[in-house]
């Protein structure tokens, strides 16, 4: 009997709780001292009631993987220090911005990685050859004139992979590049932030997406 009774009372302390936190059937909001509100149909870190399935705040801090199922919508920031998946459509009200890694070269042969995926190369000095890491498909790379340099700057593509697109000089002149090798930064006609944007459409090449060069033979192509 002693038994039964202490069920018993656990389960109407637990019963007891429930209503406290989820309400009786209510959809009347249940305040809890956390920074928040509760709500049974959303959840809300302002003082605004949520609709139903939202999670309202000025911030969505993630520190481990996201994975979201349906439409993203954002009209604030995400800020996520693991991975952001999405497998629904994505809705971005603001600008969206990425992180993107910069490195100043100098004078030095440098073979871009794969997981340099994003990266600003700043050109300056005395020219040297950059070589591309192998194309994957959405890979950007980008490069910068920061300050004139004295020697040509060399962008090449890894061993069988090519580069194709127009690279654009001036308002007024265009070199069309197909099947091509490397890409050549002039050192005679550079000017201060003359650029390259490459991006790979696949494993075996690479389209040039955006250019400028404000001088007449500022940019050439080499090895179709």
């Amino acid at each position: 009997m002693k038994d039964i009774l202490t069920n018993i009372g656990v389960s109407a302390i637990v019963a007891v709780l429930v209503v406290m936190v989820f309400g009786a059937g209510s959809n009347d909001p249940v305040s809890i001292d956390l920074g928040g509100t509760r709500f049974p149909n959303g959840i809300s870190a302002d003082s605004t009631s949520p609709t139903s399935g939202q999670v309202r705040g000025t911030t969505l801090l993630s520190t481990g993987a996201v994975t979201l199922q349906s439409t993203l919508g954002v009209t604030g920031a995400i800020l996520a220090s693991s991975t952001l998946q999405v497998t629904g459509n994505s809705i971005f009200y603001g600008s969206l911005n990425g992180l993107r890694s910069a490195s100043t070269t100098d004078g030095v042969a440098h073979a871009i990685t794969a997981a340099e995926c994003g990266k600003i190369t700043f050109l300056k000095g005395t020219g040297a050859t950059i070589t591309l890491p192998a194309a994957s498909e959405g890979c950007v790379q980008k490069f910068v004139t920061s300050e004139l340099f004295s020697t040509n700057f060399v962008i090449a593509a890894a061993s069988d992979e090519f580069i194709d697109g127009s690279l654009t000089a001036t308002t007024s002149s265009e070199v069309a590049c197909a099947n091509e090798t490397a890409i050549n930064i002039i050192a005679a006609s550079d000017t201060l932030s003359d650029f390259v944007e490459l991006t790979a459409t696949s494993t075996s090449g690479w389209l040039i997406t955006d250019s400028y060069a404000r001088k007449i033979g500022g940019f050439t192509c080499t090895g179709g």
